[in-house]
């Protein structure tokens, strides 16, 4: 066939060159793209970061891969021929016609294409060692840049952690584009406290790497406290010490949550009691107001405390009780009502439940009696006798 001496010398020349610098292309090109995907990593779970960085490479894979075709162009037979004759100091066009021959025309003997053939394969043959020359200074400046490129992509993408959590929403980034439609999550672990208590308050957002917590009380402002998610886009910020209810919601973007309310509840004591000394019949005395503590406090056999009250909160169950025995009374809310009848000497302890089953704060109240048994009336002289009597022989 015409023109197969000279190109076919031309190929062999350019093939093995065509090929490594379409590999440094392409090495370059995953090293770019590796370096996008690294910043990807980084920029993951923000939703714009992600996808821009998988635009990007697919935008670098496209170019490489029409890179790669154009180097090939630079060591394809009509190049090389171009090369050939400068190389050779031929005529110019005395290769390239040949490779690339005018249609048939009447009378073109094939004989004379034979020759030009023969002739620019000669000149190939002699400008060979300069073609390879000049073809390997460029095969071997891009194949350095392209190995350099890949290496550092490639450094760049192990040091972005590419199997850390974070980096899922790179790897998944339909899933991430879902997910940054799902709406911002907050929740407390309690909703009721007591004064001076403190709550856990967790933030999820999705596709997200900060959020902004807002607090106010009750009539104030919103105030603002920025949060850095982890790799699954939560953050747990401890609030208190709480002295009044407070409002909660969270925000990301243009995504934002419910409103939450932590409320704090009344410290929890009672706030009133009242013991009066209801005595036995046969004593013919008016009852005694009483008053709780440690001082111990004589009462007469059958003498019966009635006891009422009141608590700062709701209250479940309310008894005086003395080692294993349990003396209850009557609740109503918040206020308490009953009667105590001790039989024995000792300390009555008042054991208040509250309804949320909260402790009450400071020491429950105590009445410390020693029941006298039934004596003979009190002979004291009425003008002396003081007001309760004391004596031994009063009851």
């Amino acid at each position: 066939m015409t023109g197969r001496g000279a190109a076919t010398r031309l190929g062999r020349l350019g093939l093995p060159h065509a090929r490594a610098r379409a590999t440094a292309v392409l090495l370059a090109g995953a090293g770019l793209a590796a370096a996008l995907a690294a910043l990807g990593v980084r920029l993951a779970p923000r939703v714009a970061g992600v996808i821009a960085a998988w635009l990007a490479i697919a935008g670098v894979a496209a170019v490489a891969a029409w890179a790669a075709r154009r180097v090939r162009r630079a060591t394809a037979p009509p190049e090389l021929g171009r090369l050939a004759e400068r190389e050779g100091g031929g005529r110019a066009g005395s290769v390239v016609g040949v490779l690339a021959p005018p249609p048939r025309l009447g009378g073109l003997s094939a004989s004379l294409l034979a020759l030009a053939d023969a002739r620019a394969a000669t000149v190939v043959e002699r400008a060979a060692p300069g073609i390879r020359r000049a073809l390997a200074r460029g095969t071997r400046r891009g194949v350095v840049v392209g190995l350099g490129a890949a290496a550092l992509g490639g450094a760049l993408f192990v040091a972005s952690a590419p199997a850390a959590g974070r980096a899922a929403a790179f790897w998944h980034p339909l899933r991430t584009l879902a997910a940054a439609r799902m709406p911002v999550r907050l929740w407390v672990d309690r909703a009721t406290v007591r004064r001076g208590d403190s709550v856990t308050v967790t933030v999820q957002v999705p596709a997200a790497s900060r959020a902004t917590l807002w607090t106010r009380g009750p009539g104030e402002p919103w105030r603002a406290a920025s949060l850095a998610l982890d790799s699954v886009g939560r953050a747990v910020r401890r609030i208190g010490p709480l002295e009044a209810d407070v409002f909660l919601r969270a925000s990301s973007g243009g995504r934002s949550s419910a409103e939450r309310r932590v409320t704090v509840a009344l410290p929890a004591f009672v706030a009133a009691l009242e013991l009066t000394a209801r005595y036995p019949a046969y004593l013919a005395r008016p009852d005694e107001p009483l008053v709780p503590g440690g001082d111990t406090i004589p009462v007469p056999e059958g003498t019966v405390i009635v006891t009422s009250g009141a608590a700062s909160v709701p209250l479940a169950t309310v008894a005086w009780r003395q080692g294993g025995a349990v003396s209850r009374l009557a609740v109503t809310g918040a206020r308490f009502a009953g009667r105590l009848a001790p039989i024995v000497s000792g300390t009555w302890r008042l054991d208040v439940a509250t309804a949320d089953g909260g402790a009450l704060e400071g020491e429950a109240p105590q009445l410390a009696l020693r029941v006298v048994p039934r004596w003979s009336p009190c002979r004291c002289p009425a003008a002396t006798r003081p007001s309760p009597c004391r004596c031994a022989s009063r009851w």
